[in-house]
């Protein structure tokens, strides 16, 4: 009986994120960017097939050795979607999601054929693991409920971790840049373990950024003369430039190897269309 009603726990193709270290979801899971100590959470739904109801206690996530995702917490919910009019599309349903916090879940019961949701609270490991880390991410979890468990695969739910390099943890400037238009992305998406963040003979250049599946990006900025550049990873050369037309940029020296500003720029994108770009500077004076 008991691997009749566990055969009947299903997962729902519903995902929820946020947090300060996600980015997108996709077939491939939930892509995340690696800021040390920050938490997230992703939230599914799970089906109750059996005819019977289940008392669900928890939900636990099967986390493979050396990974630097770590459960936190779950928490348990009725799941309760607004029904469907008739020949038009399903308005969204957002339960309430968050804070992400360590805590042990309420039980909950589930009636026969009735869903009810997850939310799987993480955080992302210390920049001391990261030397001696896996890039491994969660990919089950385990249901815990009154009489046995089952255990499920996350599918598009996973936690994606864009992989550090121990120089994402090294003591650096780090700026906050965005840029909008056809490639909008900025420092939120930066490529983890990229160079960058530095100024070399009066030139900052930035860190590499890539959202989701769009091109990379990189900003240069000169602030003697306040030009300001995108650079796309497109085109017949594998990098496109384009040229701001009109830019602001301060400057305000730190100390004797930080340098950094604000600025704001409007550049030239293709047949003379525009976009922006905008944020604060900073980087490390290198020499040579």
């Amino acid at each position: 009986m008991v691997a009749a009603v566990a055969a009947a726990l299903s997962l729902l193709p519903t995902v929820i994120s946020g947090g300060y270290p996600t980015l997108a979801g996709g077939p491939n899971g939930v892509t995340l960017r690696y800021i040390p100590n920050q938490p997230f959470g992703i939230m599914v739904a799970i089906r109750n097939r059996s005819h019977r109801p289940l008392v669900v206690r928890d939900v636990r996530v099967l986390e493979p050795l050396g990974t630097l995702v770590h459960q936190i917490g779950a928490r348990l919910q009725p799941w309760r979607p607004p029904p469907c009019p008739r020949d038009e599309s399903c308005p969204a349903y957002a339960p309430p999601f968050g804070p992400y916090v360590a805590r042990t879940p309420r039980p909950l019961r589930v009636a026969a054929g009735k869903s009810f949701g997850v939310e799987l609270d993480f955080r992302l490991g210390d920049c001391a693991e990261v030397p001696f880390a896996s890039p491994a991410s969660p990919r089950l979890i385990d249901v815990i409920y009154d009489g046995g468990r089952q255990t499920l695969a996350l599918g598009a739910a996973r936690p994606a971790l864009r992989f550090p390099k121990p120089a994402d943890c090294s003591p650096r400037p780090h700026s906050d840049i965005a840029v909008t238009g056809p490639w909008a992305t900025g420092s939120d998406w930066t490529v983890p373990g990229s160079a960058g963040d530095t100024c070399r003979d009066g030139v900052f250049t930035s860190r590499t950024y890539a959202r989701g599946a769009g091109p990379m990006v990189r900003v240069r900025i000169v602030p003697a003369t306040r030009q300001v550049a995108v650079i796309v990873g497109i085109g017949r050369h594998g990098w496109t430039t384009f040229r701001s037309r009109y830019a602001v940029v301060t400057t305000l020296r730190r100390k004797s190897k930080e340098t950094g500003g604000r600025f704001h720029a409007t550049v030239v994108g293709y047949r003379g269309t525009t976009f922006r770009t905008y944020g604060a500077w900073r980087c490390e004076v290198v020499r040579g």
